[in-house]
């Protein structure tokens, strides 16, 4: 298994920094990868720019990232997203 890898093998090029047998492991979500760019200033916050990732196999990886597309916060999705990530600063 992958869990059995990551604890035998080096993870990082810097093994002083993360040793064999340390790993960071991080859950699988479905769906479309979101980057919001903010910038905040006596507790204000001000998006600005959204990006999504388009992302998909190739070359016999499960995923490669294609391109960051630098998206409009013209919608309720888009909107919703920038309020997530303002509110979690």
């Amino acid at each position: 298994h992958m869990l059995g890898f990551l604890f035998a093998e080096a993870t990082s090029l810097d093994v002083e920094e993360v040793p064999a047998g340390d790993a960071l492991l991080q859950e699988l979500l479905d769906g479309d990868e979101w980057a919001v760019d903010i910038v905040s200033r006596d507790g204000r916050h001000k998006v600005v720019a959204l990006w999504r990732y388009d992302k998909g196999p190739a070359n016999g990886a499960p995923f490669v990232y294609f391109c960051d597309e630098l998206m409009p916060v013209a919608g309720p999705r888009e909107r919703a997203i920038c309020a997530y990530v303002a509110s979690a600063l």
